[in-house]
């Protein structure tokens, strides 16, 4: 299929709704990606803005539902990029630092141990390292 030098064709559905066909470009590296994706036109503009215009919402809304996806489809990926890039903390508070910050905040043991549980819960792991069972 030719696209006639544009990046996007769009198309009637068979519901009448307005479809999108975005041409991927071929590259033989990831590193030829990953420069293609930092220009300022590229694909990912193309699919936020097929998603805004489809869903009738605006850009940012868009790009949110599409990296929920990519969270979802493909967490481990999507932390290893969060982490590399700075956006996400890989950091695990050692066993000193903790019992530091109890004792300074008057939580016992027990109390703290209570509230890691519930913090790695939601963050899905944990972000300290516990004292060893003796």
């Amino acid at each position: 299929m030719k696209f006639s030098g544009g990046k996007t064709i769009k198309y009637a559905k068979g519901n009448n709704t307005e479809g999108t066909i975005i041409a991927v470009p071929s590259y033989q590296s990831l590193s030829a990606y990953r420069k293609y994706f930092m220009r300022n036109e590229c694909i990912i503009d193309d699919i936020v803005e097929a998603i805004a215009r489809s869903s009738k919402s605006n850009c940012e809304e868009a790009c949110e539902t599409f990296l929920a996806g990519l969270f979802n489809k493909y967490q481990d990926a999507f932390f290893s990029s969060a982490s590399k890039n700075g956006v996400l903390s890989l950091r695990v508070m050692d066993e000193v630092s903790v019992e530091a910050m109890l004792s300074e905040a008057g939580v016992n043991w027990k109390s703290g141990r209570i509230l890691f549980r519930h913090l790695k819960q939601f963050f899905g792991r944990s972000l300290v390292v516990l004292e060893k069972k003796r």
